[in-house]
């Protein structure tokens, strides 16, 4: 096995009910980050913003994808801009966008995608 599949079983094991809740959504998130995302760099990266988004989740309690509206990923935005720079919070969001469309496709996800709604933090890179 490489290391690669190892890390992704890893973090696939810690990652919140949110994407644990049914065995379908599991394999449709596994077919997400296995397919959709080449780069190992960013599959890491989008599994951490995942990560960290199923973890806030599950703190508010919220234990289906089904359950998960506009409101909570602003407010996870919100909490993560005290603790990341604007460009990770892109990333993120992008991330988050990117594994709800997906799972929309399937059905399961809520009917409105909670990510459009969603505005990126402004930035500006000057070099």
């Amino acid at each position: 096995m490489t290391a690669e599949a190892l890390t992704l079983r890893s973090h696939a094991a810690c990652l919140a009910t949110i994407f644990k809740a049914r065995p379908e959504a599991r394999a449709r998130m596994r077919d997400f980050f296995s397919s959709r995302i080449r780069d190992p760099k960013t599959r890491r990266a989008y599994m951490e913003a995942i990560r960290q988004f199923s973890a806030f989740c599950a703190e508010l309690g919220i234990l289906d994808l089904a359950q998960v509206e506009p409101i909570h990923v602003a407010a996870f935005v919100e909490e993560q801009l005290k603790l990341h720079s604007k460009p990770t919070i892109k990333q993120q969001l992008a991330a988050l966008r990117m594994l709800f469309d997906w799972m929309m496709l399937a059905r399961f996800s809520p009917s409105i995608l909670p990510t459009p709604y969603v505005g990126m933090p402004g930035f500006f890179c000057t070099s």
